[in-house]
């Protein structure tokens, strides 16, 4: 059995305070004190802030329990970083720098049951799901790269909506303390049984990207085995009420694998899956994974791709690709990386 998370974020807000008996000036100074943390400050400038009859409020607990092992800055500006846990494994996060902000890439999971043929980063199966402050603390490395971060997209290592409860509560801890509001948040999900349903429970105005993949369900089932007998057209239909339930925004991604789900036809049957249901296609280019029979496509196919699914009554976009290069896909700096044990 672990030991029990010491980490400022096991706790919400609240919880810490009542935790730390802390009320009125002491309980802001604790929410101040948290929202620096979150925004990237340095330990030790932290440390020099506060006041010392506070500190005892705060010895009990780390201020992290992760550690930034490893950061991997890609010519387009984006960043890859490693990250290790208190038990020895590491998770990957990615900064990624666009015209329209700074989005950080969250994992969810040590590792993923799904075990999508052409993905890294469930090669090994699932270790385990990562605690709500394992996944808040990804913020806090990723602010340090670069304090603009104001997006969250839960699309990195793990199946987001098989670890839901820790998963919804590191994003509302997030969404009181950090300055990153749910239309911010981006939760993608393979669309395990269950799931968008439960995210729509949740009841807070985040966006929803379903991995797609392929339009058809016999495709689909051979890229992504454990879920072969979802229907392709159902998942839309959750897709659509979701985003109806949250007057959101929906997505569907689509990897482009050449020579699989790339043909013509691929193209105008997801053009017509998708016409008039307020879902749109993100199509992303392939990052090679080694060992994985699969290639990418050219630029000028990915852009015919999407051409033709806008011909058949759908929106569509291709993705930018980020962090190319190697160990760019989701898993792959993981898997390079050695565990080792904590202090």
């Amino acid at each position: 059995m672990s030991a029990p998370a010491d980490s400022q974020f096991a706790l919400t807000l609240a919880e810490a305070a009542a935790e730390a008996g802390l009320r009125g000036v002491r309980a802001e100074w604790l929410r101040r004190f948290r929202h620096l943390l979150l925004a990237g400050r340095p330990l030790d400038g932290l440390r020099r802030e506060m006041p010392r009859q506070w500190e005892r409020a705060f010895a009990s607990r780390r201020l992290l329990e992760t550690e930034l092992l490893a950061r991997t800055p890609a010519g387009d500006g984006s960043t890859k970083l490693l990250i290790g846990l208190r038990d020895g494994h590491a998770i990957e996060s990615v900064v990624l720098r666009t015209g329209h902000g700074v989005s950080v890439c969250l994992s969810s999971q040590v590792g993923c049951p799904i075990g999508c043929c052409f993905c890294a980063s469930g090669r090994d199966g699932l270790v385990r799901n990562l605690e709500a402050h394992e996944i808040v603390e990804q913020v806090v490395h990723a602010r340090r790269v670069d304090p603009e971060v104001d997006r969250l997209v839960v699309m990195g290592i793990g199946e987001p909506l098989l670890n839901a409860e820790r998963l919804l509560r590191a994003l509302d801890i997030l969404r009181e303390e950090s300055g990153i509001g749910p239309r911010r948040m981006v939760v993608s999900t393979i669309g395990v049984k269950g799931g968008i349903e439960r995210l729509a429970a949740w009841g807070r105005k985040v966006s929803l990207a379903l991995s797609l993949h392929a339009p058809d369900d016999e495709l689909r089932g051979r890229l992504i085995p454990a879920l072969a007998t979802a229907r392709v057209a159902d998942l839309i239909g959750e897709v659509e009420a979701f985003a109806a339930r949250t007057r959101n925004k929906a997505i569907a991604a689509y990897t482009l694998l050449r020579g699989v789900n790339d043909r013509d036809e691929h193209a105008r049957a997801t053009g017509e899956l998708l016409r008039g249901r307020g879902v749109y296609l993100n199509v992303i280019p392939y990052n090679r994974v080694e060992g994985a029979p699969f290639e990418p496509v050219s630029a000028e196919h990915a852009r015919r791709f999407v051409d033709i699914v806008r011909r058949h009554g759908a929106f569509a976009t291709v993705r930018k690709t980020m962090g190319s290069g190697e160990l760019a896909a989701c898993g792959q700096l993981r898997a390079r990386a050695r565990s080792r044990p904590r202090a």
